[in-house]
């Protein structure tokens, strides 16, 4: 650690003599803060060379080695929307490895309530660093488990962590509520009072996106640095808020990236003299792995679920996530034996590499199972084609199999399908994924219901059809590819 006097100077002219003087204008010292946020169980190194777990341990061990002033926080969302072993085990693998690495603390995002709070409670008892939150709160009135902020040694600079969350979904579940914009600014005030004489430094570290930081910023102005996420931003440099000062990072999603903020702090005044920020891509070729976490993470997965490491088969060439919703089609639908299939662009998260060594996580990794239930239902061709004609963009569009067809956006709504082959009058079988077979959606989605008690759940999920899909290919010699 290395603090150092500022010093500027000034010239005092009195009868003859020329006076120059020096006044002390404040110790500083540094903090180097790494951050992350929204890594959403992308546990192992990815596939196609960036990011992954692994290499966000390798990278903060590389900036432990050369210096002794680091802080390293996470910004919530470590869980969902991954890889398979953390989801096996309700997150649980995830916060173990943020242990490993050895964060110095950490907010929960809104997925971390998704398994409920007992599971969350468990996760994080053996972590080692603290899990703060200062702006949820249970149902029945009881104190939320988790303390509201926590006070870090820099090497000598005190650094106060608050951490907060953003309302969603899941809170239900886990019985607890995050208060709203103002309520939460209401209770990063209260922890900003209380660290303001014990820290030279304040961060908040929050599931907030970038511009409701901003809005927190103006209600709590004694906060330096505010840690977003949720949003899944790239900020390169930070936003600074103009009313207040305080610095805005965010860092991304997927453990691609690790932020690193280089602070200089005034420990008199406790501000930030000056800053640099720079977001760390985790290209594998350039950022150092941990081979002992890529070791442990393989270890643990052979032994808590050794199917995720099956080998199915090879990629013939890329599969992009905007490709591969048709081979999930092709495979819903072969697997169910239906007419056709749809399948919901918003669950597929990730594609195939050229060449890469398919294995089960792999497939795993490219859906999102939060609801993964397939079923058939019986729909006429006219349904079909106005269904689907009402929409406009791929973003929304079901992938689909079983039919020609093509989607003009410029048609009225509702005539958008196009050069299709699909006969009105035909009752065809149609096997759809989740988020498109729940009765709320079925009208926004199709412009129809289906008949009540019609609707056949089948056996399997999206992941399980896409693996005895490549299974089968493999058998018979051939390599995966996204059109047949």
């Amino acid at each position: 650690m290395k603090r150092r006097h500022g010093f500027c100077t000034w010239t005092i002219l009195s009868v003859g003599c020329l006076l120059t003087c020096l006044r002390v204008v404040g110790l500083t010292d540094t903090v180097t803060l790494l951050y992350t946020s929204d890594m959403h169980d992308h546990l192992r190194a990815a596939a196609n060379g960036v990011g992954g777990v692994p290499y966000v341990s390798g990278y903060v061990k590389q900036v432990r080695s050369q210096r002794t002033d680091v802080v390293l926080v996470d910004a919530g969302d470590v869980v969902n929307k991954g890889d398979y072993l953390p989801f096996h085990t309700r997150g649980k693998t995830m916060y173990d490895a943020m242990g490993r690495i050895g964060y110095s603390a950490a907010a929960p995002g809104n997925h971390g309530f998704v398994y409920g709070l007992p599971q969350l409670l468990e996760n994080t008892k053996d972590t080692a660093f603290p899990f703060v939150c200062a702006n949820v709160r249970k149902n029945d009135g009881a104190p939320f488990p988790m303390k509201p902020s926590t006070i870090l040694d820099a090497d000598g600079v005190k650094v106060g962590v608050i951490g907060f969350t953003l309302p969603g979904a899941a809170f239900g579940k886990a019985g607890c509520k995050a208060l709203d914009l103002n309520g939460t600014a209401a209770a990063l005030k209260k922890e900003a009072e209380i660290l303001a004489q014990q820290v030279h430094l304040i961060v908040a570290v929050g599931h907030f996106p970038n511009p409701k930081c901003q809005k927190l910023s103006a209600l709590v102005p004694a906060i330096d640095i505010f840690v977003a996420a949720h949003s899944h931003q790239l900020l390169p440099q930070p936003k600074t808020v103009a009313a207040t000062g305080a610095l805005i990072v965010q860092a991304g999603s997927n453990a691609l990236y690790v932020g690193h903020l280089e602070l200089t702090v005034d420990l008199d005044t406790r501000k930030i003299v000056s800053h640099k920020n720079n977001l760390v891509k985790l290209v594998h070729n350039s950022v150092p792995e941990d081979e002992d976490m890529s070791r442990w993470i393989s270890e643990t997965e052979k032994a808590l679920l050794p199917e995720a490491q099956e080998i199915l088969g090879t990629a013939g060439e890329a599969i992009p996530r905007n490709r591969i919703g048709k081979l999930y089609a092709r495979a819903i639908r072969q697997k169910a034996e239906a007419d056709i299939a749809l399948v919901n662009p918003k669950r597929l998260l990730n594609g195939f590499v050229a060449g890469q060594s398919i294995d089960t996580n792999a497939v795993f990794a490219t859906y999102m199972m939060a609801t993964p239930e397939v079923v058939v239902l019986d729909v006429s061709g006219a349904d079909l084609i106005r269904g689907l004609g009402r929409f406009k963009n791929s973003k929304t569009t079901p992938a689909w199999d079983g039919f020609a067809g093509r989607l003009d956006p410029g048609s009225p709504v509702g005539q958008r399908l196009l050069d299709h082959d699909l006969t009105p009058e035909r009752v065809y079988s149609v096997a759809i994924t989740d988020g498109m077979t729940r009765p709320a959606s079925l009208p926004r989605t199709f412009g129809f219901k289906a008949p009540k008690g019609t609707a056949r759940p089948c056996d399997f999920t999206p992941v399980d059809a896409l693996c005895s899909y490549i299974k089968d290919l493999t058998a018979s010699g051939a390599q995966v590819r996204a059109t047949p």
